[in-house]
C-alpha cells in the first residue's frame, strides 16, 4: 500500500503534464513598473510548474549584453520578453528557443522589417472600440480623433473603414505639435460628436489632454480615453486594460507556442476590453450614456 502511494505522489503529476515538466522559461522585463509585475504574476500562475528565470534590463548598464549572453550559451525552452525594449533586444536573437512577447503598444513599429514572433499586444482593436461607442452613444455618429499622420495614418484608416459598417463617420484631425491642436480646437468648424484619444506621441502630456478634454466639455462634447486616468481627469468614458488578464492570456499564448500548436493571428489584441464611466461628467454636462453600457460598465466614478 505505501508503495502505490508512494508512486501516486512522486509520479502522477510527471504522467499528467510530461511535456512541461522542468522545462525553463527565460522572462526579461522592459523596466520595473507595476502593470508588467502584475502581467508576470499572473502569466506564472498560468504556467505553473515551470521554471522561470527573470531579468529586468533596467538593473544593469550592459543587462542587455549580459542576457543575450546567457540565451547563446544556455538557450531556454521559451523566452518572453514584457515591453517593447526588451522585446526589440531578442527580435533579431538567432536561437533555438521559441519567443513570445507582451505589453507592446503598436508591435509593428518594434517589428519593422522584421518578422514578429507570437505575442499579446496592447492595442484594443478599433472595430471592439467604435461598437462600444456606438452602443453608448447611439445617436452621435461623428467620431474626431487627433493623430500623428507619420505614425497613425494606416490605424486611422482602419477606423474609417470599421466605422463604416456601423454608420460611424471618422473625423481625422491630423496634428504634428500642440499648437496645431490648439488652432483645431478654436475653429468654429471643428464640432464632433465626440472625441476619441488614441495612443500618439504629439498627444501625450498630461497638461495637453486635459486641455483638449476641457475644450471639449466647453463645446459639449464628450471625450473617451484608453486608460482610467482620462475619465479620472473629466473624460466620460474609457477603456483600459487589466493587466492580471492580459498575464492570463500571454501564458495561455505561451502553452500552446510550447505545444507547437499553429498560432493564428500571430500577434493577437487583448481580450476583456474594460470600460470606466465617469457619470459625474455626465450628469453635469447631461451627456447620455445607455443604460446597456451603464450595467455593463466594470467601473464607474459617480
Amino acid at each position: 500500500m505505501r508503495k502505490i502511494f508512494f508512486f501516486f505522489i512522486f509520479f502522477i503529476p510527471l504522467i499528467i503534464n510530461p511535456v512541461f515538466a522542468s522545462q525553463e522559461v527565460f522572462i526579461i522585463l522592459s523596466r520595473g513598473i507595476i502593470p508588467y509585475y502584475k502581467t508576470v504574476t499572473e502569466l506564472k500562475k498560468k504556467m505553473s510548474g515551470f521554471q522561470f528565470k527573470e531579468y529586468n534590463l533596467e538593473k544593469e548598464r550592459d543587462q542587455g549584453k549580459v542576457i543575450l549572453n546567457n540565451l547563446e550559451k544556455e538557450p531556454p525552452d521559451l523566452i518572453l520578453s514584457v515591453g517593447p525594449e526588451a522585446t526589440y533586444l531578442i527580435k533579431d536573437l538567432d536561437t533555438p528557443s521559441p519567443k513570445v512577447f507582451t505589453m507592446i503598444l503598436n508591435p509593428e513599429k518594434v517589428f519593422l522589417n522584421t518578422t514578429p514572433f507570437p505575442g499579446v499586444s496592447m492595442n484594443y482593436p478599433p472595430s471592439e472600440i467604435l461598437l462600444s461607442l456606438n452602443k453608448a452613444f447611439p445617436t452621435r455618429k461623428e467620431v474626431g480623433i487627433f493623430y500623428s499622420p507619420d505614425l497613425n495614418q494606416a490605424l486611422i484608416e482602419r477606423y474609417d473603414k470599421e466605422g463604416e459598417k456601423i454608420g460611424l463617420r471618422i473625423c481625422p484631425f491630423p496634428v504634428s505639435s500642440a499648437a496645431e491642436i490648439r488652432s483645431v480646437l478654436k475653429s468654429p468648424t471643428f464640432n464632433p460628436d465626440i472625441v476619441l484619444f488614441i495612443p500618439d506621441r504629439v498627444i501625450i502630456k498630461e497638461k495637453l489632454i486635459k486641455y483638449i478634454i476641457e475644450e471639449c466639455l466647453f463645446r459639449k462634447i464628450p471625450s473617451v480615453g484608453f486608460n482610467t486616468w482620462f475619465a479620472k481627469s473629466g473624460a466620460l468614458m474609457a477603456f483600459y486594460l487589466d493587466y492580471k488578464e492580459m498575464g492570463t492570456q500571454t501564458g495561455e499564448l505561451a502553452l500552446r507556442v510550447l505545444k507547437n500548436k499553429k498560432v493564428d493571428p500571430i500577434i493577437e489584441p487583448p481580450k476583456n476590453l474594460k470600460i470606466i464611466l465617469n457619470l459625474k461628467v455626465a450628469q453635469k454636462f447631461k451627456f447620455k450614456i445607455s443604460e446597456e453600457v451603464k450595467e455593463k460598465a466594470d467601473r464607474v466614478i459617480k
